[in-house]
């Protein structure tokens, strides 16, 4: 039962990896309340946090859970893995890359079990929000 339970980990970390490394350009037109912005100091307080984290990610927006996984990739790339309590069991991926540049980039997303719909993590000229999204598009098949 434990080889099961690692390898659909190891599987669902796999595809997280992988849409984090797709360029996903913003979406233009989105409603403002269908998108929350969320701070970068929030955003890099999870990739410190160990065990339960409690994180005010915006206004509207905060976060309860446990951290389950968290990835180095060498210096440049790391991965965390948050298994929320506030939200019906919603797993969140986020990915920290450092550019070329310097500068850190941010990507991820929230799924729900049993929902249509999750969030995307997006940025726009240096600002990050999570957008709602249906979670085909969220998933690589």
């Amino acid at each position: 039962m434990n080889t099961l339970k690692t390898i659909i980990c190891g599987y669902g970390l796999l595809n997280s990896l992988l849409l984090s490394a797709q360029d996903k350009p913003f979406p233009e037109n989105i409603p403002y309340q269908a998108k929350i912005e969320v701070s970068t100091e929030a955003l890099e307080k999870l990739f410190h946090s160990t065990g339960a984290c409690k994180l005010q990610l915006s206004a509207a927006f905060q976060l309860n859970g446990n951290i389950q996984n968290h990835t180095e990739k060498g210096p440049l790339v790391s991965t965390v893995l948050v298994s929320t309590e506030n939200m019906r069991g919603a797993m969140l991926s986020l990915s920290r890359s450092v550019k070329p540049d310097g500068s850190i980039q941010y990507t991820g997303h929230l799924l729900r079990l049993h929902d249509p719909d999750g969030m995307l993590l997006v940025e726009k000229d240096g600002h990050y929000f999570f957008i709602r999204a249906e979670q085909r598009y969220l998933v690589a098949e």
